[in-house]
C-alpha cells in the first residue's frame, strides 16, 4: 500500500485534504468486519464486535469481564501461526502447518538497539490518531498487556538506511521537540523514496507488515490536532491531522524489570 499526499514541508493544508480524499474514496487498508461476541477468542481487537476489546485473548467489555481462562489462540487470523515462547514449536497449531511455517512465525521482535519491544506484524488495518492509541492500549499479545503507541522518538528508533532522520540525526523532531516550527526541517524528509532498502521499508530488516505512514502518541505541541507520524517507505516525518488521517500503528511496549 502506497499513501501519498502532496505539499511536502508544509503543514496541513495538501497533505491532509490528500489523505481525506485517499481514505474517503476507498484508498488504503479496509476495516475489517468484527464479529467475535463476548468470551469468543481473539488475537486482535479488531476481530471483537463492537463494545468489545481483545483483552487476554478474549472479547471482552473490559479487564473485569468474568469469562473462562484461554491460552493464547493458536492460529491468527492471516493463517500464520502465533507461538507461545513456552511451548515446542513443533507440537503448536493444528497438525497441517510445517513445522517451517512456525519456526518462521515470531508475533514479537524486540529491538537490541533500543530494548523496546515491537508488535511484529501490526494487524493490518488502518486508524484515526485515537483509535490507534485505544487499540494499543487494549491489546493482548505474547503473554503481555502493556502495550502502547510508541513516541515519536520511540518511532524513530526503527528508522534505518537514512542516518539523518535516525535517532540523533539532522531531524530536530523528538518527544521534547514537538513543535512545527524550531523542530521541523527539510532534514526530516531528506531521504531519497527511490533509494528505500531492498526489504521496502526504511526500517531493519526483521520488521514485518506494510511500510507506509504509521502514527506516534506524540502530538504536536504547537498544534494537538495533528500527530506526529513516520513514513516509513519514503522516510518522511511529518504530522498528519488526528481526525482525518487513516494511518497504520505498531505498537510497542518497554522491556525491563
Amino acid at each position: 500500500m502506497q499513501h501519498q499526499w502532496s505539499g511536502r514541508g508544509i503543514p496541513g493544508a495538501g497533505f491532509v485534504v490528500t489523505a481525506f480524499l485517499f481514505a474517503a474514496c476507498g484508498g488504503g487498508q479496509q476495516h475489517a468486519s468484527p464479529g467475535s461476541v463476548l468470551c469468543e477468542p481473539c488475537t486482535d481487537s479488531y476481530q471483537c464486535a463492537a463494545g468489545l476489546r481483545c483483552i487476554d485473548w478474549q472479547c471482552v467489555v473490559d479487564r473485569g469481564t468474568s469469562c473462562p481462562d484461554l491460552n493464547p489462540p493458536d492460529v491468527l487470523d492471516t493463517g500464520a501461526v502465533a507461538r507461545d515462547p513456552g511451548v515446542d514449536p513443533g507440537n503448536a497449531g493444528p497438525p497441517d502447518v510445517p513445522e517451517r511455517d512456525l519456526a518462521a512465525f515470531e508475533p514479537t521482535w524486540t529491538d537490541p538497539t533500543s530494548g523496546l519491544m515491537w508488535e511484529n506484524p501490526p494487524s493490518p488495518y488502518a486508524l484515526l490518531w485515537q483509535p490507534a492509541i485505544d487499540y494499543c492500549q487494549a491489546l493482548g499479545l505474547a503473554g503481555f498487556t502493556d502495550w502502547r503507541l510508541p513516541t515519536i522518538s520511540e518511532l524513530r528508533t526503527l528508522i534505518r538506511g537514512c542516518p539523518i532522520e535516525e535517532t540523533g540525526g539532522g531531524c530536530a523532531v523528538t518527544d521534547q521537540c514537538a513543535s512545527w516550527p524550531g523542530c521541523w526541517s527539510q532534514d526530516c524528509q531528506a531521504c531519497n523514496p527511490g533509494q528505500v532498502p531492498a526489504n521496502g521499508g526504511f526500517w531493519p530488516e526483521e520488521m514485518a507488515g506494510d511500510p507506509g505512514m504509521y502514527w506516534s502518541s506524540t502530538n504536536r505541541s504547537d498544534d494537538t490536532t495533528q500527530a506526529w507520524a513516520v513514513a516509513f517507505n519514503g522516510s518522511y516525518i511529518l504530522a498528519p491531522t488526528k481526525e482525518w488521517g487513516l494511518w497504520e500503528r505498531r505498537c510497542l511496549r518497554t522491556v525491563g524489570p
